[in-house]
């Protein structure tokens, strides 16, 4: 090697994981189990406010919006 290093690493460092920012990325998401979800999607259908159940879980509102279309159309299927 020349003794030209890449931009942003000196000599002896580790290279840095993560977003450009040298931030770490956000770790895996967790896998919701469909008990969780049918549990979010029968609080909505009693009422329960779309963005809250978002702020509260963690999920975006059209991921849970999502959740309840597939749950309504099993149950048609059913």
């Amino acid at each position: 090697m020349s003794g030209v290093t890449e931009a942003g690493m000196q000599k002896g460092s580790e290279p840095r994981s993560g977003a450009p920012s040298g931030e770490p990325q956000a770790s895996r998401e967790v896998r919701w189990s469909v008990r969780r979800k049918e549990e979010v999607v029968l609080r909505l259908l009693r009422g329960e406010s779309l963005d809250l159940l978002a702020r509260e879980s963690g999920q975006p509102a059209g991921r849970i919006a999502a959740w309840r279309e597939e749950f309504l159309a099993a149950g048609r299927e059913g």
